[in-house]
This record gives C-alpha cells, structure tokens and sequence, in this order.
C-alpha cells in the first residue's frame, strides 16, 4: 500500500528500482491531498441529511430514491466499463 511506504520516507514505483527515498512530508502532503474528497463527500452526505431541518415523509422518500437512482447509475457506469 502506498501510503503506508509515504510515512517511511519511501515512494514505491513500477520502474527497476521499485523504492526511491522521498521526504516524509511529502506523504502527509500527499495524504491531506487525498483526504480532501473523502471528507468533502461526508460533510456532503451530512448536510444532505441533517438533522436541525424537519422532514417530511415525501422529503425522506425524495432522499431515498436520489441515493437508489445514484446507485443504479453507477452501477450502470461500472458495468459499462466508463
């Protein structure tokens, strides 16, 4: 795993020298980097379901079904090798 040999100093590659020595900060630098859409998608899904609104039946329906058609379309995605 990558971001395990960032920590150690080490960047792992496909060329003949599989490890080449980085700074350690690179792979904080490079995790913060990556971490970035993880935690937009979470304060996303956390908006989308917060809880200082009150919902309806048909809102909580409305949610339910944007997430299954989400689903459905990625699933389609996926399948479809896009």
């Amino acid at each position: 795993m990558q971001w395990l040999r960032f920590f150690e100093g080490k960047m792992y590659t496909h060329c003949p020298v599989e490890l080449v020595p980085i700074p350690r900060y690179y792979g904080f630098i490079w995790q913060f980097i990556s971490g970035i859409p993880w935690a937009g998608l979470g304060a996303c899904f956390l908006a989308w379901a917060s809880c200082e609104r009150k919902t309806t039946r048909r809102d909580r329906l409305i949610r339910i079904a944007w997430a299954i058609g989400g689903v459905i379309i990625a699933r389609i995605l996926h399948l479809a090798g896009l």
